[in-house]
């Protein structure tokens, strides 16, 4: 039985009974004019992996005490680092071929479970496997124009801003890091208060980073939690807990 049929076989045995492929179809193999090809579009993957610049934003704001709700204006700098392969390898390439190949036809064979439609036959299920591999290789060789994902999945994201609290009368100053879990960002942060009540805040943020625009370049809306525990005098009760939005404009 050649290769690319005893792989189409096996996806089948995939949706009825979960078994593991081992071997992929030879057509979709790495080889040099296929790494050539990804490496084409590698500027757009790399433009669209990073995102710096100014970022501004809103929010609503909760202190403990004395139990008041602000409404804080950002301004600052930041940047956010996606998981965006660049240029991996032939290896990594066929990989990426192969794995999204078997899950795209996988669905496609469940979805013809589920309607009632019966499993093809052999010769059907070699054509399905090559329009998918197909279609698949289109995507990831570049071969389409670039179209980002509004919900990249983020690596790190650094941040440093301003806030006014227009209630309070009071600024503050921000840093905060963000390790990339999943679709989001969790980190910690560290903010120094000052006007009515100078103090320090110690606390963490969970921020999840979109990109709406599909061309390579980007910015980015991000849409955060955070909490601020006090750690000094002036701040010790004065506990925050924050949600709000604000916009990266992205200058690369």
């Amino acid at each position: 039985m050649a290769p690319r049929t005893s792989w189409v076989l096996a996806l089948t045995a995939i949706t009825v009974a979960g078994v593991t492929v081992a071997e992929p179809p030879s057509s979709a193999r790495a080889d040099g004019p296929t790494v050539r090809r990804f490496v084409g579009g590698a500027a757009d993957r790399a433009r669209r992996a990073l995102s710096f610049g100014p970022i501004v934003g809103a929010g609503l704001g909760y202190a403990w005490r004395p139990g008041t709700v602000d409404v804080p204006i950002t301004f600052g700098v930041g940047a956010v680092l996606f998981a965006i392969p660049v240029a991996p390898g032939p290896a990594a390439i066929e990989a990426m071929i192969v794995d999204r190949s078997k899950a795209r036809l996988a669905d496609r064979l469940k979805a013809r479970v589920a309607t009632g439609q019966p499993l093809p036959d052999a010769a059907e299920l070699v054509q399905m496997e090559a329009e998918v591999l197909a279609e698949v290789k289109d995507e990831i060789l570049g071969q389409r124009a670039y179209v980002g994902r509004t919900l990249e999945r983020p690596r790190l994201a650094v941040a440093v801003e301003g806030a006014y609290l227009p209630r309070a009368d009071a600024w503050q100053l921000r840093a905060t890091v963000g390790v990339g879990i999943k679709k989001a960002t969790i980190g910690p942060s560290i903010t120094g208060a000052f006007g009515g009540g100078r103090g320090l805040y110690l606390g963490g943020e969970l921020a999840v980073h979109l990109t709406p625009w599909p061309r390579p370049r980007s910015h980015v809306i991000d849409v955060f939690l955070r909490v601020d525990l006090g750690v000094t005098d002036a701040t010790a009760e004065a506990h925050q807990v924050g949600l709000g939005a604000r916009l990266l404009l992205d200058l690369i």
